[in-house]
């Protein structure tokens, strides 16, 4: 059987972050660490790497413990032994613990590590693959289901809608429900009959049973899948790796204004250079989350934060109040108007030919933060062309006429919208 490669710039939907990180690197290469495909990169990086012996006995125990009750093997628990020495690196992957494993990526994703981590210690560093298992993630609908080819290469899809133990809780502790075993079925019914059917089939009813998270059913087939590589399995829904992680989300409070300003700059950069911002940031966005009946249970216990929370509350209840009143009292061309000027106020550069600035986002970005509609937004920028406020150069505006756009945001002339 021939084997053909297709590039991504082929692939429906391939973004241009991903096809020039892939065959332009040095388009994107100042927003990472080194170049994908050259060892000396991977070198560079590894060499930087570092983290207390004591962590790293720590971290080994908790990895220990998880693979043993996934049912990993020897090569896992010798890998996780490497690990707690000095000197040695993670290859990290990871995907979210989707039903039957997900999409067919996933496994490529274990298999890459498993690669990349033989070339490193080809090369003389010390190196172990590490599978991230993402049970934090919330979005449950995304992976409670699969799909699988039928005889006619037609997708048939497999699902089990799973059993919540509360609203919007991490997908890791949701339980398969007993749909799980018509889902098998119907799975074993479409794949060819033979021995590596009845051998897949057998691992896939130990791992996925009614009642197992999906976290555990995820972990348990792919450690059947990978152990024998070494694979080693990490799910963050653990308090020790939560309590090693303590450093990073004491950071990520006490510096959360910065960061939010960073990742505001880096989508800016993203966008300026021809690129989409991997992540939407507003000035309210957290790096972090608290479960609710953790959060409930700590507000019990310490009564100052049960005080803060009330002064946050508060305070938005207040900026709400304000916000509606604004938005029944402004029409969508005084509220675009206004974002315009002060747009122009703040990054504007004076030239002959006006006030000019860059529109980083898009229509229906600026949609949401004046709050309107796309479609108003654009009409209203057309208006503003119209008539002579502006003038619009792709993305980049230039204020013609400061006097009449500063009378549209204050509502002295009005303009229908």
């Amino acid at each position: 059987m021939g084997c053909t490669c297709i590039p991504y710039t082929r692939v429906p939907k391939s973004s241009a972050l991903l096809t020039d990180y892939l065959y332009h690197f040095d388009r994107v290469s100042h927003f990472y660490s080194g170049a994908p495909f050259e060892p000396a990169s991977h070198q560079s990086v590894a060499g930087k790497i570092a983290i207390s012996d004591d962590s790293r006995r720590q971290l080994a125990s908790v990895l220990t413990r998880q693979n043993q009750s996934f049912g990993s093997g020897e090569p896992t628990f010798e890998n996780i032994r490497l690990l707690g020495e000095p000197g040695t690196v993670a290859v990290v992957t990871g995907q979210q613990v989707g039903l039957l494993t997900g999409p067919v990526f996933t496994l490529y994703k274990a298999l890459t590590a498993v690669r990349m981590a033989r070339s490193l210690n080809d090369q003389g560093t010390r190196a172990v693959p590490v599978f991230w298992l993402a049970t934090e993630d919330h979005d449950l609908e995304e992976v409670a289901q699969a799909a699988v080819f039928d005889d006619e290469y037609n997708l048939v899809a497999l699902r089990d809608a799973g059993v919540r133990p509360a609203e919007r809780s991490s997908v890791g502790v949701v339980q398969l429900s007993a749909e799980i075993i018509p889902t098998l079925e119907k799975l074993e019914s479409l794949l060819p009959a033979g021995d590596p059917r009845a051998r897949l089939m057998i691992d896939l009813r130990e791992c996925y049973v009614p009642g197992a998270t999906w976290g555990q059913a995820f972990g348990r087939f792919m450690a059947k899948l990978f152990s024998r590589w070494g694979v080693i399995l990490l799910d963050p829904l653990d308090v020790e790796i939560h309590k090693l992680a303590k450093p990073v989300y004491e950071h990520a409070l006490t510096h959360a204004q910065d960061l939010r300003r960073r990742l505001l700059e880096r989508w800016a950069e993203l966008v300026r250079s021809g690129h989409h911002a991997q992540v939407h940031v507003t000035d309210d966005s957290t790096l972090l989350f608290l479960p609710k009946r953790e959060f409930l249970e700590l507000c019990r216990r310490n009564s100052e934060v049960a005080f803060a929370i009330i002064r946050t509350l508060a305070w938005r209840f207040r900026y709400m109040a304000s916000l509606v009143e604004e938005l029944s009292l402004k029409e969508g061309s005084h509220r675009l108007a206004r974002f315009l000027r002060d747009r122009a106020l703040d990054s504007g550069n004076r030239t002959k030919r006006g006030i000019e600035f860059p529109l980083e986002e898009t229509n229906q970005q600026i949609a949401a933060e004046i709050g309107t509609v796309r479609d108003l937004v654009s009409r209203n920028l057309r208006r503003f062309v119209d008539r002579g406020i502006i003038k619009m150069e792709r993305r980049k505006v230039i204020v013609l006429n400061m006097a009449d756009l500063e009378e549209q945001a204050t509502g002295a002339k009005r303009a229908s919208g």
